[in-house]
């Protein structure tokens, strides 16, 4: 229904991640025109090798009470979160329309959903493709060769990537399907401590 498809598009991780009971109660807030308030923006310096992504959120509980919902970091982390409320529906938009200006240069009503970015900020990426149901069950691997014996020197061949970079790496083959300049992204991993170039045209991974 309708309800829970609202629920689902929530950073749920996010706020479950600041133990916000809004994770299981809260639903996007939709606009006069029917659309949400719902903002996945995207950074990326091919110059300095940076990916940074930026959620943004308004959230409502059962009392029609409003939440901004803001997570950010680098790309393949956990980030930071940030909830505001509760507000009033007025007070949430203008909180919402502020940070949306602050990070695309843009306001919400004229937003560019899937356009180039102006000049140093973050792009409003366009998530069709996510929204349509495509189901999110890719299977990636690296191919490994010549490993140093400091890293436990596994033989040349396919190795598979862990759920979490997997996972990863598929959410942004799916930002691509919608966003055709999103070729280059760079994915930390605050396990090793190392930023991996991802080409998701010629689908190769540089260390």
């Amino acid at each position: 229904n309708f309800f829970q498809f609202l629920q689902n598009k929530m950073d749920v991780q996010g706020l479950e991640s600041i133990s916000s009971p809004l994770s299981t109660t809260g639903v996007l807030v939709t606009g006069s025109d029917g659309s949400e308030y719902d903002a996945k923006l995207a950074q990326v310096n091919l110059d300095t090798n940076t990916d940074k992504y930026y959620y943004l959120q308004m959230i409502k509980d059962s009392s029609d009470q409003c939440y901004t919902f803001s997570h950010w970091g680098r790309t393949g982390s956990k980030g930071q979160c940030l909830l505001k409320g509760p507000e009033a529906f007025d007070i949430a938009m203008k909180e919402f329309d502020k940070l949306y200006h602050e990070k695309t240069g843009n306001n919400w009503d004229d937003r560019s959903v899937g356009g180039e970015p102006n000049t140093n900020k973050y792009r409003h990426l366009s998530t069709l493709t996510r929204n349509a149901g495509r189901a999110q069950n890719g299977k990636w691997e690296y191919y490994l060769k010549d490993d140093h014996p400091m890293n436990g020197g596994k033989p040349d061949g396919w190795y598979p990537y862990d759920d979490k970079a997997g996972n990863e790496v598929e959410q942004l083959y799916l930002d691509r399907a919608d966003n055709a300049s999103l070729i280059t992204r760079f994915v930390h991993s605050d396990t090793s401590g190392y930023t991996y170039k991802v080409d998701l045209a010629t689908m190769t991974q540089t260390n």
